[in-house]
């Protein structure tokens, strides 16, 4: 989803005179208060209430976790060599207390002698970004919403990709939108995150299957079967930091992954600083899993899993 600013658009030519916003609160109801946290030691200082939402918000995932988001700002700031990045996470307060978080950064891009002033999600690593909200997500929504509407002279455009939809989020933005005169399209989605829902036994998830996909995995199966004789074994890693020098046991098998016969580009050896500081930070807490099979004592496959709370 994509939100214009209705405001005159900054012409190259003239300087900008103030590139950090007022982070005073701004009353957007009568219920909360909202304010822009701009600087790396803002952000740190909201960790502890930014654990406490992830935690116990409605649908919790791990892309909406305070260590995700620092994790991947610190990369993608190091990597970043022209215009302005920096935090830009609005913090939603009810009564003094912190009740609700949008995660985003602010980022100035340049094109044919034009910059425009973004806001959106820290990266696009996640399945799905979203919202960190509390017991009143429609309600905090719209505080939200109108709060950004205030200070459209911030921005230029709002990049709310890959936003999760659970049910009416895009429907209420929109309905939002609309009262405040600012203008959004919907994009269609790039690539798609497909899943299983596994709601009963195996067998009976096999037996649904079309007599080829089913056929297929039998054979799979019996293969594994006979794998297994030979030493084959699975094990599941509650926490990825109770395993020895795991990250490097990943990238080394990742650096071997073919796909239609070609070596497939690496992702966590890609970013192996990040995915250690997810480790480290995330596994303990439960977020992460890892399925790892082995041959004896051989890793042969790995398979990272996100719990969904």
């Amino acid at each position: 989803m994509d939100v214009h600013s209705t405001l005159p658009r900054r012409m190259p030519d003239v300087p900008e005179l103030n590139l950090t916003p007022d982070t005073s609160s701004l009353k957007t109801t009568t219920l909360y208060s909202i304010n822009a946290i701009t600087t790396k030691e803002e952000l740190s200082s909201l960790q502890e209430d930014w654990n406490r939402l992830s935690e116990t918000a409605e649908r919790p995932n791990v892309f909406m976790t305070y260590d995700w988001f620092r994790a991947w700002h610190q990369l993608r700031s190091r990597e970043q060599h022209r215009g302005l990045r920096r935090p830009n996470v609005l913090v939603l307060k009810k009564d003094g207390a912190v009740a609700g978080i949008l995660p985003l950064i602010y980022r100035e891009t340049s094109r044919f002698g034009l910059t425009v002033r973004k806001l959106e999600f820290v990266g696009r690593e996640a399945d799905y970004n979203d919202f960190v909200l509390g017991d009143d997500p429609a309600g905090q929504t719209e505080a939200l919403v109108h709060f950004l509407a205030q200070t459209q002279d911030q921005w230029d455009l709002i990049d709310l990709r890959d936003l999760r939809e659970t049910g009416n989020t895009k429907a209420l933005i929109e309905n939002i939108l609309s009262d405040t005169g600012l203008m959004c399209r919907i994009l269609p989605e790039e690539e798609r995150c497909p899943y299983l829902p596994i709601d009963g036994p195996w067998s009976e998830l096999v037996n649904r299957l079309s007599p080829s996909p089913r056929h297929a995995l039998r054979n799979q199966q019996s293969r594994l079967n006979r794998m297994r004789a030979e030493g084959l074994r699975v094990r599941i890693l509650e926490n990825p930091l109770d395993e020895p020098g795991l990250l490097e046991k990943l990238i080394a098998l990742e650096s071997q992954k073919h796909v239609h016969g070609e070596l497939s580009q690496p992702f966590i050896a890609k970013y192996p600083e990040v995915f250690q500081s997810l480790f480290d930070t995330l596994g303990p807490r439960g977020w992460f899993y890892l399925a790892l099979m082995e041959m004896g004592e051989r890793p042969i496959a790995w398979r990272l899993g996100i719990e969904q709370r």
